[in-house]
């Protein structure tokens, strides 16, 4: 065959293949599609012959074989050897020594679970512990609603609502929720833990990232886990720093395929308490691009005027969060979580939320129950106004009262975390074990007085990080659920017999730590001779100091007994030249003195000795004074002397601190009268250099000084004794070696000079901030009474004059108990005053403080205790 023949055997071929082709049905219609998809497109048409080919030649490739074995064979020997050396991690953590001791003590409440509660022992207690803000458990109307359900759909639906479970109610509940937070739909869950650790994977996946608080709850940690997420954690409500990972997050992203981002936080924080900034964090959301997970476990059904939580209490549109997600087993008392947002993110969760799909759906009188109280509340708005003011009665009791813990919730929280204040932890060096120790005593404490609270047992950690790089560990902390079910009264008594067992434990535990934690411990005193005192060290076996206490000359051991005077001050060193110091940066006043429980009673008060001013105890009246702008500036001496103008009648001025040169000041401000001033060291770990800063304002001039105090109500605060007495003597040598022969003493609250007269005989005399307002059960007009009651017992305990360095009454603020804050009241309180003590007295304060910032825990009163109003250089 030559090439002719050859190419009109290929050309015959084609034609042949041609026209069997033409007789496929479609034939034509995809001749066209070719002709016309080369010419407009001929890339396209080579990719899609290549993917044609490729898909020819999957086809054709030959199958591997999966049962050829590219694995190690072990002999019979070796797997048993492994199997033996195989150990199961335990699903459950042994306990340790001090869980096994708390279950042992562990109450067990028979019965239903309301604010009087009865335990397995017999004994009727006050039940602080659980949530039952509403004491919706012993509602009769939810009972009967209940059952009726009950009745009518049974026990359950024994399926999940996307097969058959969904029931009418549940639909019913769905948009019961969503009318009451404003949303355009919700989607409810069978129980509420399962809630967020659902909803979070159903949009975040793997590459996806997440900005997220660094204390929020187990539940939204175990979401992220799952999720598989990109984590960044920013430091809990640092909005700042909330700002800088956001930023950073968007800069890392900027050359790397788009992502799901999301910010994730809580409206009430679980493990502390506080609230979110929620229009800020909305802020950022906008800014870099964000979608926004709130989790409202806590907050919903307690915040905003009809309890539809954070959004509503602080003003943000509901549909600026794009998932907000809650809990019905809480302050709404029944059971399940919804997730509330619009309708898209809803019916996304109806097939990718695994709780929601996998899970039986929620019970119908749940969610009966859950409709009813949602309608209650935004029926009965009374509901969270008493529960408001139950919270207030509660915190008064505790946080601003307690010398040894604060409250960290919110003051709106009805869930109040009490924590160790820093200054006691840093000055016992209590870690956490020490701490848990403290709480569970003050538990057992608490309930031996027919109180139940509890502590805070969640302490999350990071996902696959460690404490360190978190960089953030909860606190203990206990845990007071305050109810609507307790009158006034019983709220009063019940944050009275917490404060009492806190107290006492911590007392207990003054000059030891707890035995348990400190095994083989003997006793052995090393005497350190210091200014006034000695200091005996408490070691253990390897002459470790243990604990430290302070005993005085001639006297035996310390024990629970006020010790003696101290001896006369050592000679003074020769005098240092007073060096000009920069001020310190203005710190924040301490609260007004908390008060006790039983009202003293009354008695004459000494005589008026007249003349002139004397230094120290002598004078009739002085008052205090603060000289910071509202924005905390300091004013300059021109406002100091517009102020200090205005103010006339007093022989003695008090001031706080050293910094803004308010000594300097009110010295040349007060130049031409016959004042003198009672001055103040704050910081006593500053005490040389403020006593130079004093020494530097007066030029060697001391005649115009009253008294020199060292702290005020630093002990009230939590700080040891015995660091106030140290810094006493340290202030006492540095001053006379200035040239200062007056007195030098340390101010508290007549509760911790009561508790402490250590701090008193280290004085020169005893000063006491006394505030008759605090006690709730003294009103304006009993005043006198109240105050010189605490200075003749203060006195008569210690054998020294006492000096009242603050005593008042607000001008507006709200009501504790009996006592009522207006014009009125000031004005009765301040005449009731003068007229029980006529010497010795000093007024707070001259002007009102607007640089303080009023709370619950000072019934919102802290700015108005001004004498004359507001500053004239305000």
């Amino acid at each position: 065959m030559d090439l002719q023949d050859a190419h009109d055997w290929f050309i015959d071929v084609l034609n042949e293949v041609s026209v069997q082709f033409q007789r496929v049905p479609g034939s034509a219609i995809f001749l066209r599609y070719v002709k016309s998809s080369y010419q407009n497109d001929p890339i396209r048409s080579a990719v899609e012959l290549f993917l044609f080919l490729f898909a020819v030649r999957y086809l054709l490739a030959p199958k591997y074989s999966t049962s050829k074995k590219s694995y190690v064979k072990l002999t019979d020997e070796e797997i048993d050897e492994l199997v033996d050396e195989w150990a199961p991690e335990p699903l459950v953590a042994p306990q340790t020594v001090f869980e096994e001791a708390e279950n042992e003590k562990r109450p067990v409440v028979v019965g239903p679970t309301g604010p009087k509660s009865k335990l397995q022992s017999g004994r009727t207690v006050t039940n602080v512990a659980s949530y039952n803000f509403y004491n919706l458990a012993g509602n009769e109307s939810l009972k009967e609603k209940a059952i009726q359900a009950l009745r009518t759909y049974g026990v359950g639906p024994c399926g999940p609502p996307g097969f058959y479970g969904t029931q009418d109610v549940h639909m019913k509940t769905e948009a019961d929720i969503a009318s009451h937070l404003g949303t355009s739909a919700c989607i409810v869950y069978a129980q509420a833990f399962s809630t967020i650790p659902s909803v979070i994977p159903a949009f975040s996946k793997r590459g996806d990232i997440i900005v997220a608080d660094k204390a929020v709850n187990f539940a939204i940690r175990k979401g992220m886990q799952i999720s598989r997420s990109s984590i960044r954690w920013y430091e809990h409500n640092d909005l700042e720093d909330l700002q800088n990972v956001l930023a950073s997050v968007v800069k890392e992203q900027a050359k790397k395929p788009l992502t799901r981002r999301f910010i994730i936080t809580e409206g009430l924080f679980e493990n502390i308490g506080d609230m979110v900034n929620l229009a800020k964090v909305v802020e950022l959301k906008h800014r870099y691009k964000f979608r926004l997970i709130l989790d409202e476990t806590w907050s919903f059904g307690v915040l905003g005027r009809t309890g539809a939580g954070v959004t509503q209490h602080q003003g943000v549109n509901v549909r600026e969060v794009d998932m907000l997600v809650g809990s019905l087993a809480g302050p709404v008392c029944a059971g399940g979580g919804f997730c509330a947002g619009s309708s898209e993110i809803v019916e996304h969760q109806r097939l990718s939320a695994a709780a929601y799909t996998f899970s039986a759906a929620l019970p119908a009188m749940l969610a009966t129950t859950a409709s009813e109280v949602l309608s209650m509340l935004e029926s009965n708005t009374e509901m969270v106004h008493q529960l408001r003011e139950n919270i207030r009665t509660m915190w008064a009791q505790l946080d601003p009262r307690s010398e040894w813990v604060r409250c960290s919730s919110a003051s709106e929280n009805p869930i109040m975390l009490l924590v160790l204040k820093p200054e006691v932890v840093a000055s016992r060096k209590l870690d956490m074990g020490d701490q848990e120790h403290l709480l569970q005593e003050m538990v057992d404490e608490a309930l031996n007085n027919a109180v139940l609270i509890t502590r805070l047992k969640s302490m999350p950690r990071g996902i696959n990080v460690t404490a360190k790089e978190v960089g953030w560990k909860l606190q203990p902390a206990l845990k007071v659920c305050v109810t609507t079910g307790l009158t006034r009264k019983e709220i009063e008594r019940t944050g009275t017999v917490i404060r009492h067992a806190i107290t006492k434990v911590m007392k207990a535990r003054s000059h030891h730590k707890h035995l348990k934690r400190q095994p083989n411990v003997k006793t052995e005193v090393a005497i350190v001779t210091v200014d006034a005192q000695d200091v005996v060290v408490y070691v253990d076996g390897q002459g470790h100091p243990v604990s430290t206490t302070t005993i005085y000359h001639n006297q035996p051991a310390p024990t629970h007994l006020a010790p003696a005077p101290l001896p006369p001050p050592p000679p003074p060193p020769p005098p240092p030249p007073p060096p000009s110091a920069p001020a310190p940066k203005p710190q924040q006043q301490p609260k007004p003195a908390p008060v006790p429980d039983q009202q003293p009673q009354s008695h004459e008060g000494p005589p008026n000795t007249g003349g002139s001013v004397p230094s120290g105890p002598g004078f009739t009246s002085g008052v205090s004074y603060s000289p910071y702008n509202a924005d905390n500036s300091c004013k300059t001496p021109q406002q100091v002397a517009s102020d200090l103008g205005k103010v006339s009648g007093y022989q003695v001025i008090r001031l706080y601190g050293t910094d803004c040169d308010q000594v300097a000041s009110v010295l040349a401000a007060t130049k031409d009268s016959n004042v003198k001033l009672f001055l103040g060291i704050f910081d006593i770990t500053q005490v040389q250099k403020e006593s130079e800063t004093i020494a530097s304002a007066v030029h060697g001039d001391w005649s115009r000084i009253n008294t020199i105090s060292v702290g005020n109500e630093l002990v009230n605060k939590g700080t040891d004794p015995g660091a106030v007495i140290g810094a006493i003597g340290q202030a006492r040598s540095a001053l006379q070696g200035a040239g200062y022969s007056g007195p030098v003493v340390t101010v508290d609250t007549m509760m911790a000079m009561t508790n402490h007269p250590e701090i008193c005989k280290a004085s020169d005399f005893c000063a006491i901030n006394c505030h008759a307002f605090f006690d709730g059960n003294t009103p304006a007009d009993k005043s006198g009474e109240f105050v010189k009651g605490w200075v003749d017992k203060i006195g008569q305990a210690t054998g020294k004059t006492v000096v009242v360095t603050e005593t008042g009454w607000p001008t507006q603020g709200d009501t504790n108990g009996v006592a009522i804050a207006s014009q009125d009241s000031h004005q009765a309180a301040l005449s009731s005053i003068k007229g029980a003590l006529s010497s010795n007295v000093i007024f707070y304060s001259a002007y009102n403080d607007m640089w303080k910032k009023n709370g619950p825990g000072t019934f919102n009163a802290e700015q108005f205790w001004g004498l004359n109003g507001n500053a004239p250089s305000s």
